[in-house]
């Protein structure tokens, strides 16, 4: 089935707008939002687990900003591009591997703005959702940046 992503603009504004009190829920534009939200993005658990499975399917991207200190770390094998620089470098990323990318956690919106630039010039690509915070809570390891 394809998705209406304009589902989730409108859903979250409703609910942002009714205070969640005394309102009628349009199930099936609920079930829309999390399909649409369940298609962009992969858990920590799962992209490990999938990577383990075909290692060489993903590009693991890290589109977060910041000064040399708060950027001490990676995951590792991730290919570092601010997300201001991700138009300007699309030619560094194939266009045949799925692009997984992350920000620094659940509500930094970098990772959604590189999204956005690679979807639509063609890129496979799909969010770690809740970024490195996500990953570290896990355990998973990481490493020191270059």
């Amino acid at each position: 089935k394809e998705i209406d992503t304009s589902i989730l603009i409108r859903y979250k504004f409703f609910i942002a707008s009714s205070g969640g009190e005394g309102f009628r829920v349009n199930l099936t534009e609920r079930a829309d939002y999390f399909r649409a939200m369940l298609d962009a993005v992969i858990s920590p658990m799962d992209f490990v687990r999938r990577r383990a499975v075909e290692p060489d399917r993903y590009v693991l991207l890290d589109v977060r900003i910041g000064d040399a200190k708060r950027l001490a770390e990676k995951i590792p094998g991730a290919l570092m591009m601010p997300a201001p620089e991700v138009s300007s470098r699309l030619q560094e990323l194939p266009q045949d591997k799925r692009i997984v990318f992350y920000g620094w956690e659940m509500h930094c919106t970098l990772g959604a703005k590189a999204g956005v630039i690679l979807c639509e010039n063609g890129f496979d690509a799909i969010e770690l959702f809740g970024g490195l915070k996500a990953w570290k809570s896990h355990a998973f390891k990481t490493e020191a940046l270059e």
